[in-house]
């Protein structure tokens, strides 16, 4: 019970300091809010690496368990990489401004994210 109440307590700290990091914004400052909302699109991109390792640890847990032939893991380690290809592309338009391309490719492989996920889940059941 304690160490889970040290993660809760870390987890809030964490969540504390990320509004800090958004306090700027609050200033009304126009570079600060663009550096916000850059911000934000930057721990989108991040969340979804985060969904997507789980999506590829969730297909292996599947593969182990008999949930899933060897083809459909196959299928959503390819799937994964074309994700990756695309979460990598959205970053580095992201950091080098091109907001048009970044909003394109990020839609694209969130899509393609929001897929594996759905099925994982279904095979989950």
């Amino acid at each position: 019970m304690t160490a889970r109440l040290v993660l809760i307590l870390a987890l809030a700290l964490s969540a504390l300091g990320g509004c800090a990091s958004l306090a700027p914004e609050l200033s009304g400052n126009a570079s600060s809010a663009v550096q916000s909302a850059a911000l934000l699109e930057d721990i989108r991109v991040a969340r979804a690496y985060a969904s997507l390792a789980a999506v590829r640890s969730g297909a292996a847990s599947l593969l182990e368990r008999g949930r899933i032939k060897v083809e459909d893991a196959v299928r959503v380690q390819a799937t994964a990489d074309a994700v990756r290809q695309g979460l990598d592309a959205a970053r580095a338009a992201l950091r080098a401004g091109r907001e048009g391309s970044y909003q394109t490719t990020i839609g694209a492989a969130l899509q393609l994210l929001a897929g594996l996920e759905t099925f994982i889940q279904e095979k989950s059941k």
